[in-house]
């Protein structure tokens, strides 16, 4: 979660995830210097796949930050994968404990992942009926915010204590 100008600040984010609902994909994007996932373990050397926090824009719309699973290098020779800058941070500040860590850096520079990629247990971006919906579905967003899905069609379903379900476009 960790970026270079925001330590663990995670509505400071900048990685954007922007829904295409062309391709059903999502592009990342480190759209700065300071958004650089910073100091993850096993990122610089060994990781094939991260699991990335990203702010989910759609149509436009900032919908806040969301998870994403995202491959980073080949599983046939390690290498990076096209658009994705990353590397081992080096050495660390004071008595060399952690210099032992594979600590490292990454950067994407609009890479397409799959729109089954997002982590979408409470949230959600679909293309459905000529329409993008991006929502999360937590129960005190919903009572809060009283839903955050862009579209007039939403619904509202209790399903026990635990969260609403926000429904989009009418299917």
């Amino acid at each position: 979660m960790t970026e270079l100008g925001h330590g663990s600040n995670v509505q400071g984010l900048e990685i954007t995830a922007t829904f295409d609902p062309s391709t059903d994909e999502f592009v990342m994007h480190s759209p700065t210097l300071t958004s650089s996932k910073w100091w993850p373990g096993g990122l610089g050397k060994a990781s094939t796949h991260a699991f990335v926090y990203a702010r989910l824009i759609t149509e436009g719309k900032d919908y806040g930050i969301h998870g994403f699973i995202v491959q980073l290098r080949s599983l046939d020779d390690h290498s990076p994968l096209p658009g994705i800058t990353l590397g081992d941070i080096g050495g660390k500040f004071g008595s060399g404990a952690y210099n032992s860590m594979d600590n490292g850096v990454l950067r994407f520079d609009h890479v397409r992942i799959p729109r089954d990629q997002m982590l979408m247990r409470l949230s959600q971006a679909s293309y459905k009926g000529g329409k993008v919906c991006a929502f999360r579905c937590t129960k005190a967003a919903a009572i809060r915010d009283n839903g955050l899905c862009p579209s007039d069609n939403c619904r509202r379903c209790f399903q026990g204590s635990v969260s609403y379900r926000l429904h989009c476009c009418k299917v």
